[in-house]
């Protein structure tokens, strides 16, 4: 179906919290589609953007970059990113693709905070439409070191990585985790055994390693070979595999 790209308001939002939270005792109620319409809970976004929902993407890779390329002409809203409004509705306009219902009618439905874009900035990196746009407007192709897994399953590793604002925004330094992680010429992005893990090494360990770096180098001034070159020895497991 095709949608004009709007934003849910006070009204909406409640609504759309109104059903989330009873879903998980009437998982057969269907989703509030019409209020993505409905003047009196939503408002259209100039200029106007036609969205259609009835689509289906591989993956959060393909998704964010569908995202990207439609959101153009409002990409550089210095208020998009936070903007409750717009994500929340993006998730209800694509609800069957993150909570499809079974042959009963019922759906499993997650926390608010991940179809809801959260006041607090700590849960942004959970939502399922926001983040996928986000990493890979900064990102684009070093964004598969993240998003080439389904809408809706992020993994431990990945989650940890992207609730790091330090690491989740850092250009050069995904294009290191790039470089280290993925398996050259993988289409689509395949990594490297163990990348996932929680041994020596592992994406699970950049977040300590930066801790280090900060107090010595301004990363975000290198290039992602310079800090590829950086890593210590623990990862060289990954760099020659």
């Amino acid at each position: 179906m095709k949608y004009t790209l709007s934003k849910l308001n006070l009204k909406g939002l409640e609504v759309f919290k109104s059903y989330i939270d009873s879903s998980k005792e009437e998982p057969e109620i269907d989703p509030p589609f019409s209020i993505l319409k409905d003047k009196r809970f939503s408002t259209k976004i100039e200029p106007e953007i036609t969205v259609e929902n009835d689509q289906s993407f591989k993956n959060r890779l393909e998704f964010g970059r569908y995202l990207n390329d439609l959101l153009l002409p409002i990409n550089d809203s210095p208020n998009l990113p936070i903007d409750s409004g717009i994500w929340s509705w993006f998730a209800l306009c694509f609800f069957d693709l993150f909570c499809p219902a079974d042959k009963d009618g019922k759906r499993v439905v997650n926390k608010d905070w991940y179809y809801i874009l959260s006041k607090n900035y700590n849960h942004h990196y959970r939502h399922l439409v926001r983040t996928p746009w986000h990493i890979y407007r900064l990102h684009k192709k070093n964004s598969g070191l993240v998003l080439s897994v389904p809408l809706t399953v992020a993994g431990e590793a990945v989650e940890q990585l992207l609730s790091r604002q330090q690491v989740a925004t850092n250009i050069p330094l995904f294009d290191a985790m790039y470089q280290l992680y993925v398996v050259a010429g993988s289409d689509p992005v395949e990594l490297k055994k163990g990348a996932r893990g929680s041994g020596a090494g592992s994406m699970r360990r950049i977040g300590k390693i930066l801790k280090q770096y900060d107090l010595t180098y301004d990363l975000r001034a290198m290039d992602g070979t310079e800090i590829y070159d950086m890593f210590p020895r623990e990862f060289n497991k990954f760099k020659i595999s």
